[in-house]
C-alpha cells in the first residue's frame, strides 16, 4: 500500500511539472498572448459597434435568441459578438464592460513583452470599476445601457435597504476611498496642489512669516550652537592630522612599487578566416539534399487492388421514405404544439439529414427534449437532434436511412481529396452528409480520443487510421509504435 501511495505522489508532481513546463515555454506564451490580444481586439470593436446599435440588435433578441446568427444584425464582428455584447453590457456590466477587454488587451501585451505595467494593479482596478461604475452610473445618472443589468438590481437593493440619501454617501464614499487609495493622495500632495493654485502675494506673505519666526531663537538654541561650533573645531584638527600621515604612507607605498615594476609582453592573437554567406551556400550545394527514401530506394506503395471493391456507391433516393418520415416528423411536432415553416431532407450514403425551419416562438430546447420521441415514432434505430445547425439557423434531424450504401475504404483513398492532399498525416475517414471524402491532418491532433459503445466503429476507425498512412507515407517518413 505504501508503495503504491508514493506512486500515486510522484505522477501528480510529474503531471504538475509538465503543466508548469507548458506554461513557461515561450512559443506557447507567444501563441496564448497573441491570441489574447487579438480576442480583445475583436471584443473592443464589437462593444463600441453594439453601443451605436444596440437599439437594432436588442430587437432581435426579443424576437428570438437564434436569428441572432442570421445576417441582420449590425455589430461589426457579427451574431457572437452581438451576443457577447448584449450580456457584458445589458445584462451585466453596462458601459463599464468596456473595460474588460482592454484589460485583457493589456494582459496579451504584457505576455508578448511588455513589463512597463503591473497586472496586478490593473486587474485590482478593473475589478473595483466594474463593481462601482454600473451602480453609481444608474443611481445618479440613470439608462439601461449605460448602467447594465447588475448595477440596476444592486442599486435598487441598496436603495430599499438604506434609502436613496443612504446610496448616494455610501457610493460617494467609496469612489472617494477608491481615488484616494489607487492615486495615492495625501494631504502633502493636496497641499502642494493648492499653493501651486494660489495667488503668488499670498505665497510671499506666508513664507515671511516663517522666516520672522525662524530668525527669533531662543537663548538655549544659542548656547548650544556654540557648544556645537567648538566641538566641530576640535574634529577638524584631528582629521586635517590623519590625513596628513596617510599622505606620507602612500608616497612610500608608491615609490616601493616604482623599484620592483615588471615588464609586460603582449602576444598578438592570430585571426581565423571566416567564409561568407556565398560561400557557405556554395558548400551546402556541393553537399546536395538528404533524400531520406534513398535507404529504401526499391520500396512500392501498396496497390489498391488489396483492398476489398465494393463498386462506386451511388446515393439513390427513395421519396416514398423521405415523404413517411417527413409526416411522423411533422405528426409527431404537432402532438406537442409545434409549429414548421418549412422542411427540406440531403440523403447521404448512410443517413438523411431532414433541416427544420420552426415557426416563430418556438422554442428550440423543447425540440431537442423529443429525439426519443421522433426516434420511437421514425421506429429508427437511433437518430440525433442538431440544434441548431451552425451557421444555418435551422435545426437537423439525422435519420438513418432504411437502405444504406457501403462506403469502401478503396473508394475513399482512391479518391482526389485523398491523393492531391498535402497534408502531413492526411487521414480519410469516410464520407460527408453531402457524399463528400471527409479527410483530416493527424498531425494536428496530437492527441486523438476515439471512444464510444460496442459496434460503433472504433476498431474501423483505427484500421482507417492505419491503412490512410499507409498508402500515403514512405517508411522512411513515418514510424509505428502499437501497444
Amino acid at each position: 500500500m505504501k508503495t503504491n501511495n508514493l506512486k500515486v505522489k510522484k505522477t501528480k508532481k510529474n503531471s504538475f511539472k509538465k503543466i508548469l513546463a507548458a506554461i513557461k515555454d515561450s512559443n506557447n506564451q507567444k501563441i496564448f498572448g497573441t491570441m489574447l490580444t487579438l480576442f480583445s481586439l475583436l471584443m473592443i470593436i464589437a462593444f463600441i459597434s453594439y453601443l451605436l446599435e444596440w437599439e437594432a440588435d436588442d430587437s432581435l433578441f426579443s424576437v428570438d435568441s437564434y436569428t441572432i446568427f442570421n445576417n441582420e444584425t449590425k455589430n461589426q464582428i457579427g451574431g457572437l459578438g452581438a451576443q457577447i455584447s448584449h450580456r457584458f453590457i445589458k445584462l451585466w456590466f453596462g458601459i463599464a464592460a468596456i473595460l474588460i477587454p482592454f484589460t485583457t488587451l493589456i494582459m496579451g501585451l504584457k505576455i508578448l513583452g511588455l513589463k512597463k505595467i503591473s497586472l496586478k494593479k490593473l486587474i485590482y482596478n478593473c475589478i473595483l470599476a466594474l463593481i462601482l461604475l454600473p451602480i453609481s452610473i444608474h443611481h445618479f445618472l440613470g439608462g439601461i445601457i449605460t448602467a447594465g443589468g447588475l448595477g440596476i438590481f444592486v442599486d435598487e437593493l441598496l436603495v430599499q435597504a438604506i434609502g436613496n440619501i443612504g446610496t448616494s454617501l455610501l457610493l460617494i464614499t467609496c469612489i472617494s476611498l477608491y481615488i484616494f487609495i489607487s492615486f495615492d493622495i495625501t494631504s502633502e500632495k493636496i497641499q502642494a496642489l493648492i499653493k501651486k493654485n494660489m495667488p503668488q502675494d499670498k505665497i510671499i506673505e506666508e513664507n515671511k512669516e516663517e522666516k520672522e519666526e525662524e530668525e527669533k531663537p531662543s537663548l538655549s538654541k544659542l548656547e548650544e550652537t556654540n557648544i556645537q561650533s567648538e566641538n566641530t573645531a576640535i574634529e577638524i584638527q584631528q582629521i586635517e592630522e590623519k590625513n596628513i600621515i596617510n599622505t606620507i604612507s602612500e608616497s612610500n607605498v608608491i615609490s616601493s612599487k616604482k623599484d620592483n615594476e615588471i615588464g609586460l609582453e603582449v602576444i598578438s592573437s592570430t585571426n581565423e578566416q571566416t567564409l561568407s554567406k556565398s560561400d557557405i551556400e556554395k558548400k551546402l550545394e556541393e553537399l546536395g539534399d538528404f533524400d531520406p527514401t534513398l535507404e529504401l530506394s526499391k520500396f512500392k506503395m501498396p496497390e489498391m487492388d488489396l483492398l476489398k471493391n465494393y463498386g462506386k456507391s451511388k446515393i439513390e433516393i427513395d421519396k416514398d421514405e423521405l415523404e413517411i418520415n417527413k409526416n411522423r416528423i411533422v405528426e409527431t411536432l404537432g402532438h406537442y404544439k409545434i409549429g414548421i415553416a418549412s422542411i427540406s431532407a440531403t440523403v447521404g450514403p448512410t443517413i438523411t439529414l431532414y433541416e427544420i425551419v420552426p415557426e416563430a416562438g418556438v422554442r428550440i430546447s423543447k425540440i431537442k427534449n423529443l429525439e426519443d420521441d421522433i426516434s420511437l415514432s421514425l421506429a429508427a434505430e437511433g437518430i440525433r437532434i442538431i440544434a441548431p445547425i451552425p451557421g444555418r439557423g435551422t435545426v437537423g434531424i439525422e435519420v438513418p436511412n432504411a437502405n444504406k450504401n457501403t462506403v469502401s475504404m478503396q473508394e475513399v483513398l482512391q479518391s482526389e481529396k485523398f491523393q492531391n492532399s498535402k497534408m502531413d498525416l492526411p487521414i480519410a475517414f469516410g464520407k460527408t452528409i453531402s457524399n463528400e471524402t471527409f479527410v483530416v491532418d493527424l498531425a494536428k491532433m496530437p492527441h486523438l480520443l476515439m471512444a464510444g459503445a460496442t459496434g460503433q466503429g472504433k476498431s474501423v476507425g483505427l484500421n482507417t487510421i492505419l491503412v490512410s498512412l499507409l498508402y500515403k507515407k514512405h517508411p522512411s517518413q513515418i514510424k509505428f509504435v502499437l501497444v
